[in-house]
């Protein structure tokens, strides 16, 4: 059991946390929140608060910058779960798969500073803290952060200058129609925080409560292609970009490798098994591929929003990023 952020708070000039003690079964599920809901209600836990200088000193006092093994990047609805997963299933990982505080960090930022611009202090000490751990089998730790956190990608990448990163990317028709039929939390994002959608997207706060559902997801998926791009484009060598189609086929050949890990196995086995699954969900549901089905479903509607984002354009760019 160790202590955990959830929450972060500017006051003043004071940076203050919300902690928990959690225990290590809190990373196996699908998503680090849900498990940490189900969690609280089911004990008799208080949320604890702590200044950020005390939390950075109970953080330290690990050493565990150097448990991280990588980051996950993504577009929403692309296969980043099932990656989790699928590392998941190595005896010696770790992965964090969309810690709230993250995106609490930018969100908090934009209230006090009114700008984006997170403090890499801060930044690097929530991440360490997430890799906290009392179990010394555990070697390797990974971070998947939401679709819209991929603002942190260009910070995180010049403070873990030599820390290793995939970006997953996805036919933007799929991506879209996906998020349509089950929408993510960038819809909740939209209704609580549009001033902060307004800033980063330099629109007016009318125009983004206004526009269209169809149009709000895809000003979204080309954001966050662009910004892997933008890094990519830098010479940032440790990226890799896999597209959702090759996951599982390449899983051994081309991740692994990129974050210097092996599988013995056993590991093999438990992780062959576990790509037939579905990754969302808890139980042994057999995943069924419906990508085609996906396409079908599009209209003309949201075929005409992908060709006047250039949202075709910008995934074929990404894709011949690294090669690859």
């Amino acid at each position: 059991m160790n202590y955990y952020p959830i929450n972060i708070n500017f006051q003043n000039q004071d940076i203050y946390l919300e902690i928990v003690k959690l225990p290590d079964s809190i990373f196996e599920g699908p998503f680090m929140q849900i498990s940490i809901n189900k969690y609280l209600q089911n004990s008799n836990i208080e949320i604890g608060k702590i200044s950020f200088d005390q939390y950075k000193k109970y953080v330290d006092s690990f050493n565990c910058s150097n448990n991280i093994a990588g980051f996950i990047y993504h577009p929403s609805r692309c296969g980043s779960t099932l990656m989790c997963r699928l590392l998941n299933q190595l005896d010696k990982v770790r992965v964090v798969s969309e810690p709230r505080i993250l995106p609490q960090l930018i969100i908090k930022t934009f209230h006090s500073k009114n700008n984006l611009a997170v403090n890499p202090e801060i930044l690097k000490t929530l991440i360490a803290g997430l890799m906290i751990t009392k179990n010394p089998t555990l070697k390797s730790g990974f971070i998947k952060l939401n679709s819209w956190s991929i603002e942190l990608l260009p910070l995180i990448s010049l403070i873990y200058k030599e820390i290793p990163w995939v970006y997953i990317c996805r036919n933007p028709i799929e991506i879209l129609v996906s998020n349509l039929k089950n929408p993510s939390k960038k819809n909740k994002l939209r209704t609580k925080e549009p001033q902060l959608l307004a800033k980063l997207f330099e629109l007016s706060v009318s125009t983004i409560l206004d526009m269209p559902m169809e149009e709000f997801h895809s000003l979204f998926l080309k954001r966050n292609m662009k910004v892997a791009s933008d890094e990519l484009s830098t010479g940032n060598n440790n990226g890799l970009v896999v597209n959702y189609s090759k996951i599982k086929s390449e899983f051994y050949s081309k991740i692994l490798p990129h974050f210097s890990i092996n599988a013995n196995s056993t590991e093999s086995e438990k992780i062959s098994n576990t790509g037939k699954l579905y990754s969302k969900s808890n139980n042994p549901v057999l995943f069924k591929e419906d990508s085609r089905e996906k396409r079908a479903e599009a209209d003309k509607y949201l075929i005409d929003l992908v060709d006047s984002h250039k949202l075709d354009k910008a995934f074929s760019v990404i894709q011949q990023s690294l090669n690859y």
